[in-house]
């Protein structure tokens, strides 16, 4: 089992409305698209409770960048923009334990996680 780390710094939140056709084809209600730079490196799906939930991270060869798709469930979201808000640095963390290939892209299948870098105990978040 390995672990892949990748730093963001920019998002973007969709909430979607309660389309019946959209929640069938795409099983989320929001997300959140990540960032370094203006390059997408991550997605955080937003899920009904009792939903199937796989974290995955895809590794093109053409373009050398990683893919993190993270899925938390809708009670989650409220805590996680939280975190965008207040916290920095932040990243995407995902141990594989499973990996999938084409010609041109890896799937990696594992646990993810959304971190912060070390803080010091105490520290108070500047305005």
């Amino acid at each position: 089992m390995s672990t892949i780390t990748t730093e963001f710094d920019t998002y973007r939140i969709s909430v979607h409305s309660q389309n019946e056709i959209w929640l069938k084809s795409y099983k989320r209600k929001s997300h959140i698209a990540l960032y370094r730079g203006s390059v997408p490196v991550g997605s955080l799906n937003f899920v009904p409770e009792g939903s199937p939930a796989k974290d995955t991270i895809y590794y093109s060869s053409t373009q050398r960048e990683f893919f993190t798709t993270l899925t938390y469930y809708e009670h989650d979201f409220a805590r996680i923009v939280d975190i965008l808000r207040n916290e920095k640095p932040l990243f995407l963390e995902i141990r594989t334990d499973q990996t999938t290939s084409t010609r041109t892209t890896s799937a990696v299948y594992g646990v993810g996680t959304l971190k912060t870098s070390a803080e010091p105990v105490g520290e108070e978040e500047s305005s």
